[in-house]
């Protein structure tokens, strides 16, 4: 017969598992695959082609490096237990019937022969294991074998002759018949099946039976049973399969590892804390699978003692691919066999991790509880009726002054602490607590170690036993002395602010933040605006006659409520007499008691004003003063200079000019007359050379001479070429103006000694490798700009005159100068990067 693909699946996944386990339950498949084969008709001999070509076909995959040898022994073996149901249906029936064929011939040779068979084959049914049964065609029961009796307990004769299916479990009865009559109607047909069968004693025990069709056989004539009984076999299995269920239904990790350190046996949780398949661990080393480090810092110790006989139980932190890091408790458990040895060690963890936060908790708790007791100075204490003491915590210790190591004093010791004037008090309070069953509070002194006054608040409840009689009270005692102390201070500090709120000379107002409705005023407001006490309260700020037609107070006030705090340097407001004052006004906003207050302060500035006016008026008359006596110095300097520079050139100069013609003629005189050395008169007339130009030096410093005949532009490209000869880097000179264009006098020496002043500070200063000035018209203005690439200063320097470095003298006299004429200033600079000045003064042109 041909085998179904799915069976031949079926068994090369059988054999295939059994290969990779070795285990019992990989041998029962096999053992069920058979009778499975052998119910289905297949024959032995396709069976065992289909395990030869199974077992060549797994050998030859890429995927095996094991031993061939040990494949193709356990392929054997699994191959052997899968062959026991047709050697127990050969064994069974087929050997009977040769053997009463046999038995028949013999008879019929001989009768001695016969009976000499049938007693040898009934010698051997007897003390067989398995049961042999004969059963018509009604499954009455014609024969069975001696070894009935041994098995289910009925003699020769007890089932003789009974209906077989009168003994079979109800629940079994429908199946079992069912294979029976299809086992009557098809000659030859073989069933493999199990059912329970009773036992004389009433129990029941499960038989495994293999039935064959010989009703036509003339020498059977009914259908042979043969029975195994698997009683023992399937509770040893139903015990196992619970203690597996139990296993991998528990939560905890657990694991069998034999005297090689190797994984026999784990459960599914253990696999998935490993993130591992079960073939990826059993027979695995334990090394192999947490590393030697591991194995050999943590693991090794405990197994080898537990291999020795001894419990072992500890917990620790233990880190899973899958869990993480995981709290655990970890057990090792001796497995002995029936020889007492130790052959395996059983390894439970049981994940505590929950357990180890909550403990850890409750310990963070219990410090944090003293720690709380020590910070707010609260004691616990318990009075207990029978003994009448009480015992106290260790803060409450510390309060009293007691010795912490003996927590425990009576009552009247107690009371003792009490101050004299509350001791009887507290006393009272404690019995009618008892008495009454009510729970108390109260606030009484102390004396610590009966010498410092303390005030404690303090608090009790009484507790019943399981009889409802109160046995003691249980309490608390706050140490509040400071709390005493600091409300006694701030009512002091209430009073004081009281007094000082009422006879301020600024006024305060009091708002409630959230509505803006007044809450308090102090005098100096109703004397200052002239209203009445009873205008301001329970009115908003703005809705008070003083800001009512003045829209900007009162938009300001509206403002106050929305920001909390606010600033106005000037607000109006109406006084009852109709007047109009003018106010410097401030709100802060803050918190008292979880309420929120806006406090408004109010200064008369009214003359603070008017004099602040006066004062702005004469400074700014004082301003255009100094700036006219400044351009009248200036003006006076620049005359000056001019005069100067005249007398200089057509005085001083000419004088020396007409000398040094004199000294020529007076030196051709006497080269003639050979009557001087010449070397000495020669050196006259150098120094009076050398004093002529110093004079022409001074008096064009003094003023230009270029500056009146060709006007500004001449006069500063002379100057860029001048300085030009003291200044290693570059200047260029840059203007679209003509060359002879000429403006207002003052405003050309204006910027030609603004132009002076930057080229000497960017010479000796910015340490520049280029300077450029640049000099345009802009409609009405001219635009003058000098810019370096120099090394720059901190510009806000020059605006701070209060430091001595921001003074540079000359950066203010050339914007003094472009202010007297009426134009801008602007300078530009920053450390590393140059400085450009721009000037615009409004043209004046030169009629």
């Amino acid at each position: 017969m041909e085998l179904s693909e799915e069976f031949c699946n079926e068994y090369i996944n059988a054999v295939k598992n059994y290969i990779d386990t070795n285990g019992e339950t990989a041998l029962n498949r096999a053992y069920d695959l058979g009778r499975k084969s052998l119910g289905g008709g297949q024959s032995i001999l396709d069976t065992a082609r289909l395990h030869s070509d199974i077992t060549m076909k797994i050998l030859n995959e890429p995927s095996i490096n094991s031993n061939k040898e040990s494949i193709i022994t356990s392929a054997t073996v699994f191959f052997t237990e899968y062959l026991s149901p047709f050697v127990m249906t050969f064994k069974g029936f087929l050997d009977v019937v040769e053997n009463l064929k046999r038995e028949i011939n013999v008879r019929k040779n001989a009768e001695d022969a016969f009976r000499q068979s049938v007693n040898y084959y009934e010698a051997l049914l007897r003390n067989a294991l398995d049961i042999v049964t004969i059963l018509d065609k009604a499954g009455n029961m014609m024969y069975y074998s001696a070894s009935v009796e041994k098995i289910l307990g009925y003699t020769e004769n007890e089932l003789k002759g009974k209906n077989v299916f009168s003994f079979i479990h109800p629940d079994d009865v429908d199946r079992v018949l069912e294979l029976f009559y299809k086992a009557v109607e098809i000659p030859g047909f073989t069933a493999t099946t199990e059912f329970r069968f009773r036992h004389k004693n009433g129990d029941w025990k499960i038989l495994e039976s293999v039935g064959k069709n010989l009703l036509n056989n003339p020498d059977i004539s009914g259908i042979i049973v043969n029975s195994r009984d698997q009683t023992d076999r399937r509770h040893i299995e139903e015990i196992r399969r619970k203690y597996e269920f139990i296993a991998n239904a528990s939560k905890e990790l657990m694991c069998l590892i034999n005297r090689n350190y190797q994984y026999e046996a784990v459960n599914e949780e253990y696999c998935s804390a490993l993130s591992k398949e079960r073939s990826e661990i059993l027979g695995k080393s334990i090394s192999q699978i947490f590393g030697e480090d591991t194995f050999n810092n943590l693991i090794k110790e405990n197994i080898d003692k537990c291999l020795g006989g001894s419990e072992i139980k500890h917990e620790t932190w233990f880190t899973f691919p899958l869990l993480g890091k995981k709290f655990m408790e970890i057990a090792y458990y001796p497995y002995k066999n029936q020889g007492d040895k130790v052959t395996h060690v059983a390894f439970v963890k049981r994940d505590v991790t929950e357990r180890k936060k909550r403990e850890d908790e409750i310990k963070k708790s219990q410090m944090q509880l003293t720690e709380a007791q020590q910070i707010a100075h609260i004691g616990s204490w318990e009075w207990t009726v029978n003994s009448n003491t009480i015992w106290c915590s260790e803060e409450l210790c510390d309060i009293f002054g007691l010795n912490p190591s003996a927590p425990e004093i009576s009552l009247d010791e107690f009371l003792n602490y009490i101050f004299s004037d509350d001791r009887q008090r507290f006393h009272d309070i404690l019995k009618n607590a008892l008495t009454n069953n009510k729970p108390f509070i109260t606030e009484h002194a102390i004396l610590k170690q009966k010498k410092t006054k303390r005030i404690l608040h303090t608090r009790g409840k009484v507790v019943f036993d399981d009889h409802q009689l109160s046995t003691k009270i249980i309490g608390t005692s706050q140490d509040i002395t400071q709390q005493e102390l600091a409300q006694q201070a701030i009512k002091s500090s209430e009073i004081k602010y009281r007094r000082l709120f009422e006879t301020s000379k600024e006024g305060l107002i009091l708002l409630d933040a959230s509505t803006g409705i007044i809450n308090d005023i102090n005098p100096f407001i109703i004397e200052f605006l002239g209203f009445p006490k009873e205008d301001f309260f329970d009115k908003k700020l703005w809705e008070i006659k003083a800001v009512k037609g003045i829209q900007e107070s009162e938009q300001a006030f509206k403002e106050i409520i929305e920001k909390g705090y606010a600033r106005y340097d000037e607000l109006q407001l109406n006084t009852n007499d109709k007047k109009i004052v003018t106010i410097e006004f401030i709100s802060i906003a803050y918190t008292v008691n979880n309420d929120r207050l806006i406090q408004c302060h109010i200064w008369d500035i009214t003359e603070r004003k008017l004099l602040l006016q006066e004062l702005n008026t004469q400074a700014e008359q004082r301003a255009e003063d100094l700036k006219n006596f400044t351009y009248s110095i200036q003006k006076a300097h620049e005359e000056e200079r001019l005069r100067i520079s005249r007398e200089l050139h057509d005085d001083v100069c000419q004088r020396l000019t007409g000398l040094k013609f004199q000294m020529n003629f007076f030196e051709d005189t006497l080269k003639e007359k050979k009557r001087i050395n010449g070397t000495k008169l020669r050196s006259v007339k150098k120094e009076i050379d050398s004093l002529i130009k110093e004079v022409r030096g001074i008096s064009y410093n003094l003023r230009p001479p270029a500056l009146d005949h060709f006007g500004l532009v001449t006069a500063l490209k002379l100057l860029c070429t001048e300085s030009k000869k003291i200044y290693s880097g570059r200047i260029n000179f840059v203007s679209d103006i003509p060359i002879f264009r000429h403006y207002d006098p003052n405003t050309e020496i204006a910027l030609y000694r603004i132009g002076q002043e930057a080229l000497t500070n960017c010479i000796k200063h910015s340490d520049a490798k280029k300077i450029v000035l640049m000099l345009s018209e802009n409609k009405d203005e001219i635009l003058f700009s000098i810019e370096d690439d120099g090394l720059g200063f901190d510009i806000n320097l020059h605006y701070d005159r209060t430091k001595p470095e921001s003074l540079h003298f000359g950066l203010i006299n050339m914007r003094e100068r472009t202010e007297q004429l009426g134009g801008n200033f602007h300078i530009e600079s920053s450390m590393g990067k140059g400085t450009c000045v721009e000037i615009s003064i409004p043209i004046k042109k030169k009629t």
